[in-house]
């Protein structure tokens, strides 16, 4: 149970009562957790719940039921992987907690983490669990090879549900059927019957992400985009990023080591090489993730480079042209500020922002945006990340001045 009430006594006895009712509940009802998609918290409004602090009490109550209770309540997406037991007890009390950080202890009652995941919150084994978001990053990536109709079908977004009683493969073959895709050795698939469930919107691609990881697969699609098969996730799975030198880059990889021991780097052709994992580089882009609560939130600065800049510029340092630059990038769920940062970085570009004047329409630094572009113009790439939130922009050369809309 969890409330908002400071009364020990009585938030005890209510939970004590709570917990009978749920049992009994629980006992007739196997999707007691699943709410119609439009109910789910996303953006801003689960941003700013999932951080408030609440009193929880837990005692000898199973997983799936202390997580039912959870998602009814806060209107939180969980989704908990095949493998973990959802009848582990679980005995959590605690005065005052963060939302979000409920679920980690119940993730490690449980053996295993808990991951943000967009508008969903995963919880499954840590070696998937730590890899899951790479998997969606790559995937998202390689998207923008693919004709555009398929990368357009994978990008779409939308709510996603199941019945109880129903098969992965099922489920699977449901949305490969929307990306029109033929499921190549469907056997990979281990047959499984599952409670039903509901997720708010997200792509195809991280709806297919997010189903196959519970076998601790992925998902590869031929080069013409029309069949899909599932392959175990590597070990080794990483994001490859590329730096300018600074130095002799010694000091600036034992820096980012030092930030994110688990990454690769090497040099070559002038360029600084790293592979590591989407939570990795966060931390990279900034140290004080590491001590953070909720990690996965945080802004890449890179991330306008790593989704799809042409690398056109020249060894001289000199940025290049914007005339002939093109952008393919997808964002999702990131602050407007930490974005406009990172293109600014990325692209060369002076952003001048007049905050008093955004923040006096209510348009917040912290608030979240998600856009997409393919093949943009330095413009569309702008406009696509303003006009949404209600601001304008004037360019001139790399200079950009940013007002709310008149």
């Amino acid at each position: 149970m969890l409330r908002n009430d400071r009364n020990p006594k009585r938030a005890l006895r209510d939970a004590a009562f709570l917990c009978t009712i749920a049992s009994i509940l629980f006992a007739t009802t196997l999707s007691s957790s699943v709410c119609y998609a439009a109910d789910w918290r996303t953006g801003r409004d689960l941003e700013n719940h999932i951080r408030s602090d609440v009193m929880v009490f837990w005692s000898g109550t199973s997983l799936q039921m202390t997580l039912d209770t959870y998602t009814r309540t806060h209107r939180v997406a969980v989704v908990r992987d095949r493998r973990v037991d959802p009848n582990q007890l679980i005995d959590l009390n605690r005065q005052s907690i963060r939302l979000d950080k409920v679920l980690d202890e119940l993730a490690s009652q449980g053996n295993s983490q808990a991951k943000r995941f967009g508008s969903v919150f995963y919880i499954g084994p840590a070696p998937t669990a730590d890899r899951l978001r790479t998997v969606a990053a790559l995937k998202r990536e390689e998207a923008e090879q693919f004709p555009e109709d398929v990368f357009d079908q994978l990008q779409e977004r939308r709510p996603f549900s199941w019945n109880d009683f129903a098969t992965p493969r099922e489920v699977l073959n449901e949305l490969a059927d929307e990306g029109r895709f033929e499921i190549v050795l469907p056997e990979r698939i281990p047959h499984d019957l599952w409670s039903a469930g509901d997720l708010p919107s997200l792509t195809l691609s991280d709806r297919i992400t997010l189903m196959a990881a519970q076998f601790h697969l992925m998902y590869v699609l031929s080069p013409d985009g029309h069949r899909i098969a599932f392959v175990p996730i590597p070990d080794d799975i990483g994001i490859v990023k590329n730096f300018p030198i600074r130095g002799d880059g010694i000091e600036q990889i034992a820096e980012m080591r030092r930030a994110a021991p688990g990454i690769e780097a090497q040099i070559s052709n002038g360029r600084l090489y790293v592979k590591g994992l989407v939570e990795e580089f966060e931390r990279i882009a900034d140290p004080t993730i590491a001590s953070e609560e909720n990690p996965g939130e945080a802004i890449n600065p890179g991330v306008a480079a790593t989704v799809g800049t042409p690398s056109s510029g020249n060894d001289s340092g000199t940025p290049p042209s914007l005339t002939h630059l093109e952008f393919t990038l997808n964002v999702e769920n990131q602050a407007l500020e930490g974005v406009l940062n990172a293109l600014a970085q990325n692209i060369g570009l002076d952003l001048q922002t007049d905050w008093a004047a955004c923040e006096r329409t209510g348009i917040e630094r912290g608030r979240l945006i998600s856009f997409s572009v393919r093949k943009a113009s330095v413009d569309e790439l702008l406009e696509a990340a303003l006009e949404p939130v209600g601001c304008d922009f004037r360019r001139s050369g790399r200079t950009v001045q940013i007002a709310p809309a008149q």
